[in-house]
Order: C-alpha cells, then structure tokens, then sequence
C-alpha cells in the first residue's frame, strides 16, 4: 500500500510555497493540476487556443440561421466575440447543465429561438473538434475517463478549498473520495453559503474539516480623489508599517482587484520596492506601441507623427515585423506569430488585418517580473492560501469589489437560476469571501479607495462591519512624486490672428467655451481623436443605433429588427441595445399619446445651416414636430441632460430652424429612458449667446486651457497640454 500523501492547494503560488515543505511521501499540486491528471479524454488530445477558434469559426460557418446569433462574417471581429462563446460553452457543461436548460417557454419566445441556435452551434463545434481528435474542458466533462492507475499511487488526498467549486469539480472530488482517503479542508466565511451547500454531499465519502474565520486584523481605512493617488498611499503604507510596526517587507502584500493597476504602479516604482506576479504588460513595450501606431496610422495623424519620429522602416510582411522587437521582446513577439500563424494560413486576411490580429494576441501577452522588489503585489484571486502579516488593497470602489462578469450580461439571474447555473449574486458573494479569508490571515490590513463624484467606497467596507472611520489620506506628496519627476510643463501660450472654422455647430462652440486649447488642437490643427480608446464606446454606439432608429419612423417592430441588424456582431453591443426594447414599447405608446393630442412628427435627422450674427451655424435635428401652428424641436437623449451654461445646441437649433418656418417654436429633450418631453426655455439665453459669438468672432485668439480639472479627466489632448503628468 502506498505511503503518500498528495495535497491539492487553490493556487500556483500556494504550491510553490508549499514546495519547501517537500519530502518523501508529499506532493502538492493545485486544483487544475489535479482534474488534468485525475481524468482524461481516450484517443484525443487536448485543444490549444488557436485550433479551438478555428473550430468555432468552421462551425458558425456550417450554422444555420447563423444571424440570430448575430455572428459577425468579418473574421477578427469574429475572433474578438468568439472567446464569449467558448466561456459560455465551458461553464454549462463544468456546471453539469445544457443549453437547452435554458429555454424558457413563454416567457421570450425569441430568446428561446436564440438557445435552439446557440445549442446547434455547440454541437458543430464539437463535431469540428472531433475530426481533429481534439477535445475540451467542456467535452471532458461529459466524456472523461477516471485514471484509478495514477489515484492509486495516493495513500491520502488533502484538498484545500477557497472559493466556489463547479459541479464537475464536485463530482470529481466525491469520485476521488471512493478510492483514496479524502480529506477537504476549508476555511468559512460569512459568505460561504452556496459552497458549503454545495459541499455538504462530499461528508458522506470524505472527512470534511470546516474551519470558521473571524476578522482580527487592526484595519485602516482611507479614501483619496483621484484614482492615481493611491500609488502615493500605499508607498506611505508600506513604510508605515515596517517604521511603526517593525514588518519585514517580505511579509507585506499589495492587492490588486483590478491588475492593469499594476502598469501605474510600475511607472512610479522608481526604488524597485515591488515584485509583481502578474509580470509586466507586453502593451507597454515599444515594440507594441510601435506596431500599434503602425496599424492606426491611416485614420489616426497623431500615430502617423509617432511612425515618423520613432523613422519606423518600410514594414511589408512579419519578418520585417519581428525585425523591430529588441532581444528582451523578441521571444514573446515570436511566440505570438506562430499562434496566429495557422490562421493567417487559413484565412485569406489583408496584411493590415494580420498585424490587427497579431496585436489582439500581443496585448495578452505579459513579461516575469525579475526586478527582486521585496513587497509582493498580488491579483485578488493569487491571494487564496496566501500568507502575510499585512494586505494592503486598493481600488476597494463600487463596480471594482465585486466587479462584474461578462457571463452576467450574456444571462440574466432568472435564466442562471432556473438553468442551475451561478449568477450575479453567487459571484460576488464569493468574490466577498476572497477578501475576507485573506484580512483574517493577517495581522493589518490597509484598505483604500476612490471617493468623488464618480466613483463611491465599495459597499462591502460595511457589510464587514469595521469600526475603523473611512477617512482622507494625507500624505505628502513631494515625499513620493519629487518635483523633479513631475513638474508641469510649462504652458506655452498659443495666440493667434485667425479666422475661426465655419459653419460653427452646437458641439464646437461647445467644446470652444469649455477648453480653447483642446478646440485648438482638435479644430485647427485636426488633431483627431481616437475612438478605439474613447470613454464609454459601447453607451456612445448605443447611442448613435437608437438616434438612427428613430429617425426612420418605423413600427415598433421594424425599429427592433433594425436596432438587432445594427449591432450584429457585437455580444456586448448587442446585449445593451436588447435593454432598450421594453423601453421602447412605452415610447410607442408615447407616440400614440402625442398623436391624439394633435401632434405630427414631420422631420427626422434635419440637416440645417445659416447666419447669425456674421457667423455660419449649422446643425442636425433629431426631430420636430408639429400641431397646428406650434412647432417643437425634440432632441433625443438616454436621460435629460444636466443644465450647462456652455451648451447652446437647441437655441442654436431654433434660430437656424426660425428661418424656414412661420410659428411659435418649442424646443425641448426627449427623455428615452423616463419616456417624457422636457422643454427648454432658450429665449433666456441668446444674449449670452450672442456674447459667445461676438467672443468667437474675434480676429486674435488666445487658445488658453481650461483650468477646470474635471473637464480634462476624459480629454485626449490632455498629454499634450501636460495634464496627465
């Protein structure tokens, strides 16, 4: 009988840890090592990522009605949605479901078609995956086989749980508990009780031990104003402790909910004081930012200067691609071509298309961190079994702890629960769990976050019930971000004789009033900004798929076949505009409304131009209306707009709109989500107008930045100006 014990821990660094604890009879491994060498598929080998895309992409090209799915034809936006697919396929047959359980009858009969669809396109990819001897997570599942030859050489099996276990883990472990002495270790936490529901069934087979944790750490509890404050802080935390409370930096963990933080950290870890387990973004390498620029260069003239600085050579084919990488980025550039590299040879793209593919692998690709900083910094999960006397974590906001999943927006609590699949709740709850088994290991705990008029505290800092203040940190800021390292650069003025563009519309006066030097930048020198990088793109596209439905003036249905076709190919596009189709059934109902109290829609998406005051105007109007000889101009909005002294676009609207036609004119928003017309009163304001254009009019120009702060948060230009410093 043999005499060893195999211990299975959460992590890779839990078992690295544990590996000075080796001897003769132990062998740790972690969960994933374990399920891959408990069970196997026969005869199969198992998929890498490039061959199971290319097996999607050949079963959506063999599916049927291939449009519900909204299944793009455009292969990298394919590629860009189809890893959506392939987690959804995982988690139904890890969760021992079907898809078919998630059809709901009466309830959306359309969403019910999408399933059917969505059930048929898993079983051709499958089928893709057969003819190549290759299999998954999701098929082993359902078709693996026990290998008892290597159980057999365990005498004892310790599994330490943290976090949720899928009911194909559940399985294996009872599985395993029948031919080795099982024992599960796992500590609770107030927020445990799916888990331990889900558990329960392993203590007829194993011995489960069930350690109950409490919060006993001193806890300090701080919120700053701007997200990159935070650097600062934890720098002054560190050193707080270890001054004041004589830890070893060894001891100490940063905590990162979110760990493309680590890329702000990194830019200002001038003394190397941290090792970073998540490594280091390949996207900051210049051989990235060049390619990047390489592949915008035709749309963006900013990337085009960037080209012609940097005298990028002639790049015509990847091997004078690969020839820009220095030596440290020279493997990792290699490794991604030759994963791209069966489909390039499988598709027919255009050169421009491959480097845009090669960049989606390249942004995914990180360097080790070998820099020997002693504080380690940590993603949340990396965390599980983790031991140190001090946490430090950061961004501890609302929409950060717990974050949301995409797996959330695909479907909805009522689908996940009827289907037996973990939902929204379920998830954050044991993201919760995370956090609070690692403050019960340790001695301090420093929590900070983000507090403005954006972004809130996380409602977890009360759910843990601390009787720590949240407080401002104060610290000095000279201490960790030296005047020589961030001194501001000096403002050079731009003033100029000049006559400013026309036609004016309402967003370039707009953009005038607020910041002349952003208007100077993006008007007069065409500086264009970069929409793959703009603030909420998905809202913003929403946005412009509902203006364009609207302005056809369709029936109900036809709008929602309309919105549908505009956002096929997009999962996340195509998830928020399905939000909208309850809603626009009260806007239609509206529409009744307005029609019997005598109004007529007579316009949509106008195009108007004219003169005021010696100066062009020009606009587009979403819509006007008509009753009698009363006219109203409606502009669409998702809600009604907050009132801005800056903002003249529906007076500007009236007076292009008065030269044409004869009546009182109304103007006003339409609020598409409280589905009610709010009207303006804009005569109020054409003196103030007629300032602004007197202002704008003028023949020198002093295109001065705005020493507002909040309007340069979002700004593209702001690099340029030296506010990002």
């Amino acid at each position: 009988m043999p005499n060893n014990t195999l211990y299975v821990l959460p992590t890779s660094r839990a078992r690295r840890e544990r590996s000075g604890e080796f001897s003769v009879g132990k062998r740790f491994l972690t969960m994933e090592e374990f399920e891959q060498r408990l069970i196997y598929a026969e005869d199969r080998a198992m998929v890498d990522k490039t061959a199971r895309l290319l097996a999607l992409k050949a079963a959506a090209e063999r599916l049927k009605n291939a449009e519900k799915l909204h299944i793009s034809k455009d292969f990298l936006v394919f590629l860009d949605h189809a890893e959506f697919f392939l987690k959804f396929f995982d988690e139904i047959a890890l969760e021992n479901a079907n898809i078919n359980d998630l059809l709901i009858g009466d309830f959306y009969a359309e969403y019910d078609e999408h399933i059917k669809v969505l059930n048929d396109l898993q079983n051709l990819y499958y089928e893709e995956l057969a003819k190549k001897r290759f299999y998954d997570r999701g098929f082993l599942a359902r078709n693996y086989i026990f290998n008892l030859d290597w159980l057999g050489d365990f005498s004892e099996i310790i599994i330490e749980v943290e976090g949720a276990l899928t009911k194909h883990e559940i399985t294996l472990l009872t599985n395993a508990a029948n031919f080795a002495k099982t024992t599960i270790k796992f500590a609770e936490t107030p927020f445990d009780e799916q888990i331990l529901s889900a558990i329960a069934p392993l203590k007829e087979r194993a011995n489960v031990e069930i350690e109950k944790l409490n919060l006993d750490a001193n806890f300090r509890l701080f919120f700053v104003k701007e997200r990159l404050e935070q650097i600062a802080a934890i720098q002054s935390e560190v050193f707080y402790y270890i001054e004041n409370h004589k830890i070893e930096p060894e001891k100490i963990v940063v905590v990162l909910p979110d760990e493309k933080f680590a890329g702000f950290m990194q830019r200002f870890d001038e003394f190397r004081l941290f090792n970073y387990a998540m490594g280091f973004a390949f996207t900051e390498t210049k051989f990235y930012r060049l390619l990047s620029a390489f592949a915008e260069r035709k749309n963006n003239k900013i990337a085009q200067i960037y080209l012609d600085r940097a005298k990028l050579p002639e790049i015509k084919n990847f091997n004078d691609v690969l020839q820009l990488a220095n030596e440290s980025e020279r493997e990792i550039a290699k490794d991604a071509f030759d994963e791209v590299k069966p489909i390039l040879d499988s598709f027919d793209l255009s050169f421009d298309e491959a480097i845009s593919l090669y960049l989606q692998t390249l942004a995914k690709k990180t360097f080790d961190d070998f820099s020997g900083g002693k504080i380690t910094v940590l993603g949340a999960l990396e965390t599980r079994s983790a031991k140190f006397d001090v946490a430090i974590v950061v961004d501890f906001n609302d929409e950060v702890v717990p974050h949301k999943s995409e797996k959330d927006m695909f479907l909805n609590a009522l689908v996940r629960n009827k289907a037996g699949l973990p939902n929204y709740i379920d998830r954050a709850d044991n993201e919760r769990a995370i956090y609070f088994r690692l403050f019960s290991r340790v001695k301090f705990a420093t929590i900070l976050c983000v507090k403005n008029d954006e972004k809130n505290p996380s409602r977890f800092i009360k759910e843990l019930n601390l009787k720590e203040p949240l407080k401002s940190y104060e610290y000095d800021k000279q201490i960790f971000f030296p005047q020589a390292n961030i001194k501001k650069q000096q403002d050079e003025e731009i003033v100029l004789d000049i006559n400013l563009p026309e036609p004016l519309s309402a967003t370039k006066l707009k953009t005038y009033l607020t910041c002349k030097r952003k208007f100077y930048y993006q008007y007069i020198k065409g500086l264009k900004e970069n929409p793959a990088i703009r603030e909420s793109v998905i809202s913003h596209e929403v946005g412009v798929i509902l203006h364009n439905a609207l302005a056809k003036n369709l029936s109900y249905n036809d709008t929602i076949e309309f919105i549908k076709k505009s956002a096929a190919g997009d999962q996340r596009l195509l998830f928020e505009t399905r939000l909208w189709e309850a809603r626009l059934k009260s806007f239609f109902m509206k529409e009744i409304e307005r029609k019997n109290e005598g109004w007529i829609h007579i316009e949509s998406e106008l195009n108007l131009d004219g003169e005021f005051n010696g100066i062009k105007l020009e606009g587009r109007i979403d819509r006007i209306d008509r009753k009698d000889d009363q006219f109203v101009i409606l502009d669409y909005k998702s809600k009604t707009p907050k009132n801005d002294e800056r903002d003249f676009q529906l007076l500007i609207y009236k007076l292009l709109y008065a030269q044409k036609a004869k009546g009182e004119i109304l103007t006003g928003y339409y609020d598409l989500s409280a589905m009610k017309i709010n009207l303006v009163n804009t005569h109020e304001n054409l003196e103030i107008f007629t300032e602004k254009i007197n202002e704008y009019k003028s023949p020198l120009q002093n295109f001065v930045q705005t020493e507002k702060k909040s309007d340069c948060i979002y700004c593209q230009y702001k690099i340029l100006c030296g506010k990002e410093r």
